[in-house]
């Protein structure tokens, strides 16, 4: 699975997860994180899972307030990214 994160328009993230298990047919797993400043930011999230073709997962405004950490957890059944 391919994954591509742009924050105001600067792309910080385009990786690679590869699925988990002896033959790569487990559950595939990733974990980043980065420090933005106070305010509002453009997140993007593209994941390209067939090997083909990007696909929009996630396309919102993230306020971040100083001191306090903000998640996107990915909904497997949705097909979406969510922001706790």
């Amino acid at each position: 699975m391919h994954l591509r994160v742009e924050v105001d328009g600067e792309t910080v993230l385009e990786h690679t997860y590869r699925p988990r298990g002896l033959r790569r047919e487990g559950t595939t797993y990733g974990l980043e994180s980065w420090t933005l400043p106070p305010g509002n930011h453009r997140v993007r999230i593209w994941m390209m899972d067939d090997g083909e073709a990007w696909r929009s997962i996630f396309d919102d405004w993230v306020e971040v307030e100083a001191g306090r950490v903000r998640t996107l957890l990915y909904d497997e059944e949705r097909a979406a990214f969510h922001l706790y």
